[in-house]
């Protein structure tokens, strides 16, 4: 664990912060790369990409909320980009930004779906790197051999365990980008993927549990395919067209 990066002068750069931005500006680059090369116009494309910041921010905020009620959630800009803020929920992003992405659509009266242009930048790689050195999103004990020591106990390395997933999983996206039966299939590949790997993970990860044994960010990753199902249910059946997705 390596919460500070290095220190210059007396300004401390944080390693979480660091791989935040880092994470940040590959989101950036891809979500505008995939968009141009789907040939997007750059006014629509921004459009679209604030309104997925700003769904993000919310949603983040509000599943903190529902995990830790609303005092520890308080926006503090001091310590943004520290381990222990409370800023960043990756669940509340990708749900906040979904929904701030669908919004945006309808507003533009946008027809065609976009989705796949944000599913290969949804990656988490590059922000669990900052998480497993800065000591955040960490594990329950376990004896594994391959258990890592922190805050005081050997525990399982899930940053590590969604890292490598993210990693793998952003692989086969980039390679299935053009390779989908149909438009917007990629985006249900990722939010259905993603769901499962997060339901199981949960189970080791130190998180407070909300109801039936399960942590908020387990009910999501249900609600996530309940939707997926359902949706995907009344398409076959002829009962919802292309527009319900993104």
């Amino acid at each position: 664990m390596h919460p500070v990066l290095f220190e210059i002068g007396g300004l401390t750069i944080y390693s979480y912060g660091v791989f935040v931005l880092l994470g940040f500006s590959a989101y950036t680059v891809v979500v505008f790369y995939e968009g141009r090369r789907r040939g997007q116009s750059w006014g629509e494309l921004l459009t679209l990409f604030l309104a997925a910041l700003v769904g993000a921010a919310l949603g983040s905020r509000v599943v903190w909320i529902l995990m830790l009620g609303p005092e520890p959630a308080l926006l503090d800009f001091y310590t943004l980009f520290l381990p222990e803020t409370v800023l960043f929920h990756y669940m509340g992003i990708l749900v906040g930004g979904y929904v701030g992405v669908v919004v945006a659509k309808m507003s533009m009266g946008l027809t065609h779906m976009v989705g796949d242009i944000f599913a290969p930048a949804l990656m988490m790689t590059i922000v669990r790197v900052g998480c497993f050195m800065g000591g955040c999103c960490y594990g329950k004990p376990t004896d594994l051999p391959w258990a890592i020591e922190l805050h005081g106990a050997r525990r399982h390395p899930t940053q590590l365990y969604e890292l490598f997933f993210q990693l793998a999983f952003f692989l086969l996206l980039w390679y299935l980008r053009d390779r989908m039966p149909r438009p917007g299939d990629l985006m249900k590949l990722y939010l259905g993927g993603y769901a499962i790997f997060r339901f199981f993970n949960e189970f080791w990860r130190v998180n407070p549990i909300a109801a039936l044994g399960m942590t908020v960010p387990q009910f999501i990753c249900l609600g996530i395919l309940l939707w997926l199902a359902c949706a995907l249910l009344a398409r076959g059946r002829g009962f919802a067209g292309e527009e319900m997705w993104w």
